[in-house]
């Protein structure tokens, strides 16, 4: 699992050398990664010869993808390595990414971020009259503190503070967003009774939780909640999106349009739907992006095809620190071309009065 102190490692670690290794790769049950990661290593190693000093990590990565990592579940794999370092993080993902392979003097944690920010951290406490436990679930993993266990807790009692304690000092040392209360009712507010106001605000009571439970069942359950509070999420913010838009508001819609405000650095959110893509072409001399030139609109050279623009444009939002959003449920985005953005500062779309985008297919 990756825990708060994980992520803020990753966030503040620097090397003093271009020493850190950053993997992404989208994970599939027919291990098509494999082979994906082999090109990579390939070119990069052709391309950066920063890469020989790296060449344990990289050996490292080559054995853990083709041997060690399972992908059933998982949509995406992060891996940050730097052995001079002691850094080796595995990080399994819930959406897909595009596959990259950097050696940096700091970890390439943009993709990780976008998608991390998309999931709360949840601290979990399962009690009855027996016991006590205590676990944390985050994007998609759980882990039980089977060292914080208490036995037969009288919650009305000094016991009911201890455990209460325990959970608040949880709180501090990893950052849980919410806290479920795994409890039939009187116990969860007898236990809730203990706990510091600002604790009761982030409390969510689930009655169909007990220390009964196996952590696998913990982790179901509280995946179709978060699921559930997702999709009413995405339908908020499409249905923002699209009605600022029509309103000549702030807003683009389609693939042309939204490539056009990327291309201004004016996109401050991006919607895409899931597994949308769309072929495009790429200007190897200048970078720029298009949907159908031969000839690059910036610098007239001649472009290449590019397999999937979508995905390009979803780094490029990245790296220009927009906030990049997969839509995973059905939105009315899906028929206003799948994807758009709204834009930041003062910037207004062009006229609805243009054509609106058609359906991407």
């Amino acid at each position: 699992m990756l825990s708060a102190s994980n992520l803020n490692e990753l966030l503040n670690l620097r090397s003093p050398v271009s020493g850190i290794v950053s993997l992404y790769l989208p994970a599939d049950t027919r291990r098509a990664y494999v082979r994906t990661f082999s090109n990579l290593l390939r070119l990069r190693c052709l391309e950066e010869p920063t890469f020989s000093a790296v060449a344990e990590d990289l050996r490292l990565l080559d054995e853990f993808v083709g041997r060690d990592f399972k992908p059933a579940g998982w949509r995406g794999l992060a891996v940050f390595s730097a052995k001079r370092l002691g850094l080796w993080r595995v990080c399994p993902l819930l959406e897909p990414v595009r596959a990259a392979l950097r050696v940096a003097p700091q970890p390439f944690i943009a993709p990780l971020l976008s998608i991390a920010d998309q999931y709360q951290r949840f601290g979990v406490v399962l009690a009855d009259d027996q016991r006590a436990r205590f676990l944390e679930v985050f994007m998609g993993q759980i882990r039980e503190f089977e060292d914080l266990v208490m036995e037969a807790p009288r919650l009305e009692s000094a016991q009911g503070r201890a455990v209460a304690q325990r959970l608040d000092g949880l709180v501090r040392n990893h950052a849980f967003a919410r806290i479920v209360i795994g409890a039939c009712p009187s116990t969860a507010i007898r236990l809730s009774a203990h706990l510091r106001t600002e604790l009761q605000q982030s409390l969510i009571f689930d009655e169909n939780l007990s220390p009964k439970n196996s952590a696998i069942a913990v982790l179901s359950r509280i995946q179709a909640c978060e699921s559930e509070a997702r999709k009413v999420r995405e339908t908020v913010l499409a249905h923002r999106l699209v009605d600022l838009a029509l309103a000549n508001g702030p807003a683009v819609l389609g693939l042309e349009r939204t490539l056009r405000a990327l291309r201004q650095g004016a996109v401050r959110l991006l919607l895409v739907r899931d597994g949308f893509a769309k072929m495009g072409h790429l200007c190897p001399r200048c970078g720029e992006l298009s949907l159908a030139f031969s000839r690059c609109p910036a610098c007239g050279n001649a472009t290449q095809a590019l397999f999937d623009v979508v995905e390009e444009m979803i780094q490029r939002a990245l790296d220009g620190h927009c906030e990049v959003l997969r839509l995973l449920n059905p939105t009315p985005l899906d028929n206003m071309g799948h994807i758009g953005a709204e834009l930041s500062g003062n910037i207004v779309a062009a006229p609805a009065s243009q054509p609106a985008p058609q359906r991407e297919g």
